[in-house]
């Protein structure tokens, strides 16, 4: 009797064994047949670039973190001048810009901006509409001889008001090394700026009033007061031109004012290697 029990007890259980072992891979497949949730895969879409800057271009705007409405809308072509001189003078004129425009791109996001900002604050409270202000920067290239690389550069702003500014700028630079030409190397003493200024002032006299209004009144002091060294740049006749900013000596309407002085009538003063131009 006690052999019967032994042997119903060991068939029990290796029967027990046997279906445990059968019935493992039914769960198996039953697991494999149920359809499984792909793993959750988060894309992170790149951050929208403020900046869209191609080659030689900067572009921005800049939005009012508060209702994203734009205050600032930038445009600056940069000089693109490598190919008008050889790898060491280019390093150097490419430093020269490098660093203008880290200056200029501080001051537009900086005080630029907080200034837009304030005035739409302001423009707000008493009712009225405003307008993004605005830099747009164009350049072209206005003297490429053996001696000289000559770049003329417009920028016209808006910061509120009944309408722009024009600004004309200049950089010459050497062709040999790349260093920048000022306004006094070109002279042999310091005594040529009231040479400029005489002949400043006699093109005005020749040129006559822009429209109803003219020069101002006192134009022929802002001449000197108002000149700026760094504003000039030089064509291939060769010929000198001095550059002043809008109302500095004529009202909105005249523009910024340009006057271009022949090497040749300036013989007495430059220095001799420049003489021929």
């Amino acid at each position: 009797m006690n052999r019967c029990k032994t042997c119903f007890l060991t068939i029990g259980l290796l029967m027990a064994i046997l279906v445990e072992g059968c019935a493992q891979p039914k769960t198996e497949q039953a697991l494999a047949d149920v359809p499984q949730k792909a793993p959750e895969v988060i894309t992170e879409e790149p951050e929208k670039q403020p900046e869209a800057e191609k080659e030689g271009v900067e572009q921005f705007e800049l939005k009012d973190d508060t209702d994203g409405a734009v205050l600032l809308q930038v445009e600056v072509h940069k000089p693109q001048l490598a190919e008008y001189v050889d790898k060491g003078a280019y390093s150097n004129i490419k430093k020269y810009y490098d660093n203008l425009y880290a200056k200029e791109r501080t001051w537009w996001k900086g005080e630029l901006a907080s200034f837009a900002q304030e005035d739409r604050e302001a423009r707000q409270q008493d009712g009225g509409g405003f307008e993004p202000y605005q830099v747009r920067e164009n350049y072209e290239v206005t003297c490429n001889n053996d001696e000289f690389l000559s770049v003329r550069r417009t920028s016209d702003t808006y910061t509120g008001g009944a309408h722009g500014n024009q600004t004309v700028m200049g950089e010459t630079f050497r062709k040999g090394d790349g260093s920048q030409v000022m306004l006094g190397d070109l002279f042999t003493g310091e005594g040529y700026q009231e040479t400029l200024f005489d002949i400043v002032r006699g093109q005005m006299d020749a040129r006559g009033p822009y429209s109803q209004t003219g020069y101002y009144e006192n134009a022929d002091q802002l001449v000197a007061d108002t000149f700026d060294p760094a504003a000039f740049y030089v064509t291939g006749d060769p010929a000198l031109v001095l550059a002043y900013a809008t109302y500095t000596l004529a009202p909105y309407a005249a523009g910024p004012q340009e006057f271009t002085i022949p090497f040749s009538e300036l013989a007495d003063i430059l220095k001799p290697e420049y003489i021929e131009g």
